[in-house]
């Protein structure tokens, strides 16, 4: 493999490493954690990282696709993404974008009484039966995730099925709850399941489901969310969260037809195997801190307002740990990457990795003062750009430079 030294060179600073090697041990180890329990389905949660090489990437190791926009359905379709493997959530679904997903056979998980009466309308204009599924909610004890959904104790959920079976062209095919994300507990799932099937035990005679879906919400080992350091965050192995969600499916499902189990993980799969490369550009005491800024900010690394990351530096050349700010180089006073850490003393020109870095960084980063880095994936001894870094006229494409006198 080159060094970082040397794909900096190639490639410029800051940039974003994929580990390919990673990426797919995290995919194969949560595959093999929940299918000797039960049958699982995969399906990679796009927003997490739209980056088509991941997604392809994934897709080619067995992964369906889970979307909540007609953005992210055309990155699919452009790389060839079946319709039936293909999961649609989100509380806004435009009529044209449900119109092209029916026609493509993907599987849409409805949220509200309106987007129901949408999809009926749209069977009714294609003459055809559509299948459906419908998103829940419910108090699980972590923070609630109410806005999305049916609530399953007030009556919501047990209307939304009435109302399926009242329009008479939708057919009842799933039942969708995503409990949250970062879920270090693996009872919540737990208590989630039994919530879902408990709620199935009263429709399951009259509407048997092909798939319940759990979303996603698996923890990633190496950022912590604040307020926890490093050291305080501890996230369970896999396996727990498969035998809390897998148990009970299987006792409850042991004498009845099975509907496959449907994840989708994002933060899980891709987080660890993305790190940033970023090289320090100045050094300065700041309160008696020593502080260093950097090439990358947090317009490309916005978790770093809500978790901290672990931090290596290449060939320190001072081994002794020193009290350490990392500012970015933009001009706000909040592009703070991270604060009070004990990493080696950095020069101008070191090189440091941030850690766990696939998740949300570049799919909600910014050219907020300084323009995105390249991407480049790393298999093995091969290095492949996968994202040439923005230019001007990438920024500024959508300009309408013509109206300006």
């Amino acid at each position: 493999m080159n060094t970082y030294q040397e794909l900096v060179e190639e490639y410029g600073s800051p940039l974003f490493v994929v580990d390919k090697k990673k990426l797919t041990s995290q995919f194969e180890a949560l595959s093999i954690a929940f299918n000797r329990l039960y049958p699982t389905t995969i399906a990679y949660s796009y927003k997490t990282n739209y980056l088509p090489y991941l997604c392809k990437t994934l897709d080619s190791l067995g992964a369906c696709s889970e979307i909540i926009s007609g953005f992210e359905f055309d990155i699919a379709k452009k790389l060839g993404i079946a319709g039936n493997k293909i999961f649609v959530n989100g509380p806004y679904k435009p009529e044209d974008e449900l119109e092209q997903l029916l026609a493509h056979k993907c599987h849409i998980n409805a949220d509200n009484l309106d987007e129901l009466a949408t999809v009926s309308r749209i069977a009714r204009k294609t003459n055809r039966l559509c299948d459906i599924g419908i998103r829940v909610n419910a108090r699980i004890g972590a923070i609630p995730w109410n806005k999305f959904g049916f609530n399953l104790e007030d009556g919501e959920a047990q209307n939304a099925v009435k109302t399926i079976a009242d329009l008479g062209n939708l057919r009842l095919a799933g039942l969708h709850m995503h409990i949250g994300t970062n879920i270090s507990n693996p009872d919540y799932f737990h208590h989630a399941v039994q919530k879902l099937l408990d709620f199935y035990a009263t429709i399951s005679s009259e509407m048997p489901l092909d798939y319940i879906d759990l979303g996603g919400g698996f923890p990633s080992q190496n950022a912590a969310p604040l307020p926890f350091s490093l050291d305080e965050w501890s996230v369970p192995p896999i396996d727990a969260y498969a035998q809390a969600i897998c148990n009970p499916l299987r006792r409850f499902f042991l004498r009845r037809k099975k509907p496959i189990l449907i994840l989708e993980p994002g933060r899980f799969l891709v987080d660890e195997a993305v790190s940033l490369i970023t090289r320090v550009i100045a050094v300065k005491t700041i309160g008696g801190i020593h502080s260093v800024f950097v090439d990358a900010g947090v317009n490309i690394l916005p978790s770093s307002y809500y978790r901290t990351h672990k931090i290596e530096v290449i060939n320190p050349p001072d081994a002794s740990n020193t009290l350490t700010d990392i500012y970015g180089p933009l001009c706000m006073q909040v592009d703070l990457l991270e604060s009070g850490i004990m990493i080696p003393k950095l020069q101008v020109g070191d090189l440091i990795i941030i850690k766990t870095c696939g998740a949300y960084e570049l799919s909600q980063s910014i050219q907020f003062i300084r323009a995105r880095p390249a991407v480049v994936c790393v298999d093995g001894k091969q290095v492949t750009l996968i994202r040439r870094p923005e230019t001007m006229s990438d920024i500024t494409s959508a300009d309408c430079w013509d109206v300006i006198a």
